[in-house]
């Protein structure tokens, strides 16, 4: 069904692959971009065009928390590093960057060298944690200041290889670029201008899981705003998976034709 969807939509599309399923449809459409994440140069803290450092700061840290299960105390922790390292960098002054990577991220909260209170240290080591493992296992992915600007990769059919990749980061991978085109269609107005953009997801609950939506204590998962939201911009999101009990009710009641 995601094959006859990609070679008859008409529309440009991007696949997040997690089993390599999708690089043979080079061989059919030599147009399509097979990028394995080995090749992947992609900076999270660089926000899309025309969008404020201090708006993509909390998206950012909320794709994050979401994808490595943090809690608000957790969050609220990594937003105050992430401004701080903005400043740093002086991008609430120019935004042309240079940007920081998530590498500068990890460094700046290693130093952070505060006589916390038990609570606030807390939260540094949990977040310390969840850096510490992404940086490790996602390679060079990172490791940039001015990675691929997705907004470029929107008129061209791309598939993303993230198979080898640690299941958290695949998961902030796929969030982060969901949030990255809904921010960019979102700053430049990309209203009411009908279908032209859409994403193909198999293995749906690895970004919309219903247990994460159900966590009280996490609120509403930014990626279930997004599910929300796409629609308007021209973004079509095509969900599959086995079983469809473990899907958020947000990917139900916003996708309009069911096939089961």
């Amino acid at each position: 069904l995601f094959y006859s969807l990609m070679n008859e939509i008409g529309k440009p599309f991007w696949s997040f692959d997690l089993k390599r399923d999708y690089r043979h449809l080079v061989q059919q459409n030599q147009g399509i971009l097979v990028l394995p994440w080995t090749e992947l140069r992609f900076n999270p803290l660089q926000p899309p065009s025309d969008v404020s450092p201090r708006r993509w700061a909390q998206v950012f840290v909320e794709i994050l928390g979401h994808a490595t299960a943090l809690l608000s105390g957790s969050k609220n922790y990594l937003l105050k590093s992430v401004v701080e390292l903005y400043k740093l960098y002086g991008l609430f002054d120019d935004v042309s960057g240079p940007y920081p990577s998530l590498h500068e991220l990890q460094r700046l909260i290693e130093e952070d060298s505060m006589n916390f209170v038990r609570k606030a240290s807390d939260y540094r080591e949990t977040v310390l944690n969840r850096l510490e493992a992404m940086n490790l296992t996602s390679g060079t992915v990172f490791d940039c200041s001015m990675g691929y600007r997705p907004e470029e990769l929107l008129e061209r059919d791309v598939v993303f290889e993230f198979d080898g990749l640690s299941r958290d980061v695949q998961n902030f991978l796929m969030e982060a670029l969901f949030a990255f085109v809904y921010e960019y269609r979102l700053a430049q107005n990309h209203r009411d201008q009908g279908l032209n953009h859409l994403f193909f997801l198999d293995e749906g609950k690895r970004v919309f899981s219903v247990y994460k939506e159900r966590q009280e204590a996490s609120g509403i998962p930014e990626i279930d705003e997004l599910t929300a939201k796409m629609r308007e911009f021209g973004e079509g999101l095509v969900v599959a998976d086995q079983e469809a009990s473990k899907l958020t009710d947000s990917i139900k009641a916003n996708t309009y034709t069911k096939v089961l």
